[in-house]
């Protein structure tokens, strides 16, 4: 069930939509770092198959700790992308400053749980490409649920619209969801900015 386009296609996008400079630059170095380390984590002879083998890791037997997968990062790459996005500028476009103190929160929720701005990225994101069946699903089933589920989201992208991939637009929409994992696979702690070791010595 698709929701009705906000925009015609060919219409030009308003000028409130648009990114800045500096949020585009770090987000385009997101999909693109995203998108090699998928591919060198999940060798294969297309980018569809890479990132259904990624997919498909997360999908099955959610829950439970031994069926994860850890990525292997480059972990100086991730750090200097994350000196860009982590200044409050560009974080607070993309994900929320709340700051999240739970204790013993299990690794699955590393996976599933993508700490957005309801405000930033992630509507102009949809709106801009009101157009693309891809995006239409994630935001109809976002007023569905009032909120945005991860698990949905693979499912839609790898059941239904795998082969938007190829997309720059969605390579970046993917790494924004799926960052709070990435960093988590680097060491680092995606809701407060910092790496667990660091956390963990400020705590002590």
């Amino acid at each position: 069930m698709f929701v009705q386009a906000y925009f015609a296609v060919g219409q030009s996008i308003s000028n409130d939509l648009a990114l800045t400079p500096a949020q585009q630059s770090v987000l385009k170095k997101m999909g693109a770092f995203f998108d090699k380390t998928v591919k060198e984590n999940f060798p294969a002879k297309n980018d569809t198959l890479s990132y259904k083998a990624f997919l498909h890791c997360l999908l099955i037997d959610c829950g439970i700790h031994e069926a994860q997968y850890i990525l292997q990062v480059d972990r100086k790459k991730l750090a200097k992308i994350n000196a860009e996005l982590f200044t409050d500028e560009n974080y607070g476009f993309f994900y929320n400053k709340q700051y999240e103190k739970k204790k013993d929160i299990p690794c699955w929720y590393y996976y599933y749980h993508c700490p957005y701005n309801s405000e930033g990225y992630f509507p102009r994101v949809c709106k801009q490409h009101a157009n693309n069946p891809l995006f239409q699903e994630i935001d109809s089933a976002m007023k569905y649920m009032h909120s945005f589920s991860c698990i949905i989201f693979m499912s839609v992208l790898m059941n239904l619209h795998l082969q938007e991939i190829r997309n720059p637009e969605v390579q970046q929409f993917v790494a924004f969801v799926f960052w709070r994992y990435l960093c988590f696979c680097g060491g680092v702690d995606l809701i407060s900015r910092k790496g667990f070791c660091t956390t963990c010595k400020e705590n002590n």
